[in-house]
């Protein structure tokens, strides 16, 4: 597995790919500002679930923001997952989670 990550406007995609076929199979979507960046997705194709290639995409971006606080909002029930990567709970409303990472 590769990934790549390509500019697209203020966002930044870091793209999973197999390396024998070049398929794209996950992504994650961060915006980077002055003092922290947002992480806006990590998605991985259905049929790679389970495999940890989320969890490798997310490896990625918190060693790309090590020195930048990191937030994300969730759906509630993932919160677990990123609470095991450092994320603390800001918020909990209507079934969406607000999480943040400081930096090191």
């Amino acid at each position: 597995m590769q990934i790549i990550m390509e500019s697209k406007g203020v966002e930044k995609v870091l793209k999973l790919i197999e390396e024998n076929n070049g398929k794209i199979i996950g992504r994650a979507v961060v915006s980077e500002h002055e003092n922290y960046v947002r992480l806006h997705l990590i998605l991985v194709d259905k049929s790679y679930r389970g495999r940890g290639f989320g969890t490798k995409l997310l490896e990625e971006v918190l060693s790309l923001y090590h020195n930048k606080d990191i937030t994300l909002s969730t759906f509630l029930g993932n919160e677990e997952w990123f609470q095991r990567y450092g994320f603390k709970i800001v918020n909990k409303h209507n079934g969406l989670v607000s999480m943040i990472r400081t930096a090191n």
